[in-house]
């Protein structure tokens, strides 16, 4: 098999800096800067001496990138005549590293709004959990009330694995389902559920549109490989709940041909 040939970081662009893992737009912006500051690397030690490249990094970049010779250096490292140039002004150092500290910044702004998303979603989930359990009580129709209670069983695993996603991100938030009484999605559920399973179910759909809408949008804003992927099998589950219900209330035929109370 042939060798993935690599790149010259003394003569890559943007774009071919970007394509190495952890190499972020500013961060390629800076070692660009780099050369044109102080002229070519001479050795990977001056890449490592660049603020905020880790040794982790710069083994990343040695994968992917090479330092080819351009005739300007010495044998001895190139220490040799590149002295002024290898002599930044404290006002770059400077600019270097608090353009390295906004990048980790706005990271960090990411990942909260990503716990927020998630504990939003848990939360969605856990009412959801409690209106299915609610809705279960109260139908008569045994395919009905064996659907309800398992798809309130999904939205508690959905509770489960959201938090081990928050876990994971440092988050250690607890989630529980509310008491019937507390929560809106259970209390709306159970007052339309008193006028029967056709009522009760397109309640029920309303409450579906509502958690596929908001999976839907969180997914936009979660970027996390692990969560997106809960986030994206959670989503499955709300669309199949949402397929079946719709479903089912078409089937319940005419409204006068239902049966709105329980069986003899």
């Amino acid at each position: 098999m042939p060798t993935k040939t690599k790149i010259d970081l003394n003569r890559a662009d943007e774009v071919q800096l970007r394509s190495i893992e952890g190499i972020s737009r500013e961060r390629a912006r800076v070692l660009m800067e780099h050369r044109t500051g102080r002229g070519p690397f001479r050795s990977w030690d001056d890449v490592k001496a660049i603020p905020g490249f880790s040794d982790a990094l710069v083994e990343k970049l040695r994968e992917h990138a090479e330092l080819k010779e351009d005739g300007s250096g010495t044998e001895d490292g190139g220490r040799g005549g590149a002295a002024p140039r290898a002599e930044a002004s404290a006002l770059e150092e400077e600019e270097l590293e608090e353009s390295l500290e906004a990048e980790e910044d706005f990271d960090e702004e990411e990942d909260e709004d990503e716990i927020r998303t998630l504990v939003a979603l848990a939360q969605m989930d856990a009412e959801a959990a409690a209106a299915y359990e609610a809705a279960a009580e109260l139908v008569y129709d045994d395919e009905l009330k064996e659907a309800l209670k398992a798809f309130g069983a999904d939205h508690a695993r959905h509770v489960t694995d959201i938090g081990r996603c928050l876990s994971e991100l440092g988050e250690s938030t607890e989630f529980a389902a509310p008491p019937p009484e507390e929560s809106v999605f259970a209390l709306l559920t159970s007052a339309v559920s008193a006028l029967g399973p056709r009522a009760a179910v397109l309640s029920l759909v309303g409450n579906e549109r509502f958690t596929n809408a908001t999976y839907e949008t969180a997914l936009e804003f979660v970027s996390t490989p692990e969560a997106r992927a809960v986030l994206e099998k959670n989503f499955e589950d709300e669309q199949r709940h949402l397929a079946w219900l719709i479903d089912y209330e078409k089937r319940l035929g005419p409204p006068e041909e239902v049966h709105e109370g329980p069986r003899a």
